[in-house]
């Protein structure tokens, strides 16, 4: 899933009685996964100047990057964060691992080429999901229609619960442009290369 999508899930189904008031644990847990990644690309594209192929066609796959992502993947370095919260009955800390295990538990499954080693470090296992995400290869474009359902979903659910009429604006917006982009690269065959 795209990382705004495991923020909006997040949001959705924990902020709710007690954990309410803890927003930014849920959102840093909800998107922590991804920042390895959003730090790779950063640097890489826009410090270093590789070209978009370079990198998600070599770099991303070299094994020293791969460590690092998969690192931020791993179930049981956030089990054991979650063991360690609760038994220290830290509402914050769970909040933060909770989102952060339900982003691994919806990548898990819509991952195939690009799959992470989630079991690091016990297991190098990589579950290639026949279902991806975004490659049209493996049924990418049922996987991001789920993807934009979803979303639709949990924008939803938020700017139900949500007072303020520019978050409910910033909700529908992000809906109908995961819709639009899904039209663009499914039914007009926008899809790269």
């Amino acid at each position: 899933m795209n990382t705004p999508s495991h923020l909006l899930l997040s949001l959705a189904a924990l902020r709710r009685g007690d954990w309410r008031p803890l927003l930014w644990p849920i959102a840093i847990g909800a998107v922590i996964a991804d920042l390895p990644m959003f730090g790779f690309y950063l640097y890489q594209r826009w410090y270093i100047g590789l070209p978009e192929k370079a990198l998600w066609e070599d770099l991303y796959f070299r094994p020293e990057w791969q460590l690092l992502f998969d690192s931020s993947h791993s179930i049981p370095l956030v089990a054991t964060i979650l063991v360690v919260a609760a038994s220290r009955e830290s509402r914050i800390w769970m909040a933060f691992a909770t989102s952060w295990m339900l982003h691994l538990a919806f990548d898990l499954p819509l991952h195939h080429t690009d799959a992470h080693r989630h079991f690091l470090p016990l297991s190098s296992f990589r579950l290639e999901s026949p279902i991806s995400y975004w490659d049209p290869a493996h049924l990418g474009a049922y996987g991001a229609a789920a993807e934009v359902v979803l979303v639709a979903i949990c924008s939803y659910r938020v700017g139900r619960d949500s007072p303020r009429l520019w978050v409910r604006i910033l909700l529908g917006s992000w809906v109908a442009l995961s819709a639009g982009v899904w039209v663009a690269l499914y039914v007009f065959g926008l899809v790269p290369n």
